[in-house]
């Protein structure tokens, strides 16, 4: 409070304590692929699966994680598919769940090519996608952080 405390109408003073401003410098702000992948060396692989489906999302391609993703679940499963048509789920954050019918028509492709594949698990980068996912393409999904507790338990 004594912080937040010095803080004046239109003007902001510094709100950090000097000790405060020591510890916000030292922040990193990671991406959880990233710290997988720092991680991942250090982990025993114990329980690797052997089929897994990867749904990239929407905000993992545009930061440009999508393989490194895929190259992580390719160390933790034998065989990982990564759908062809695999592209937006349509989930929008909650619009999905608002408008069923867009998630239907983005993921149409993607219901055709699973069709009839079995998988050890399915796993994506954001829950609104994994439940819309979950949904149409009838498989559970989970997030990725699954996998890896999964194949290193």
């Amino acid at each position: 409070m004594q912080e937040l405390g010095r803080q004046s109408f239109g003007v902001r003073g510094d709100l950090l304590t000097s000790a405060n401003r020591g510890h916000h410098s030292d922040l990193q702000i990671r991406d959880l692929i990233v710290w997988i992948e720092d991680l991942l060396p250090r982990l025993a692989i114990t329980n690797r699966l052997d089929r897994v489906l990867i749904h990239p999302t929407c905000a993992l391609t545009r930061v440009g994680l999508s393989e490194t993703a895929v190259g992580i679940a390719q160390q933790l499963a034998n065989v990982v598919v990564v759908p062809e048509s695999a592209t937006c789920c349509g989930a929008g954050g909650n619009r999905g769940m608002l408008y069923p019918e867009v998630v239907k028509s983005a993921l149409r492709d993607e219901v055709m090519e699973l069709k009839g594949l079995v998988f050890d698990g399915a796993f994506s980068f954001a829950s609104t996608c994994e439940a819309t996912l979950s949904d149409e393409l009838g498989v559970s999904f989970e997030p990725f952080i699954s996998l890896v507790e999964r194949a290193t338990r």
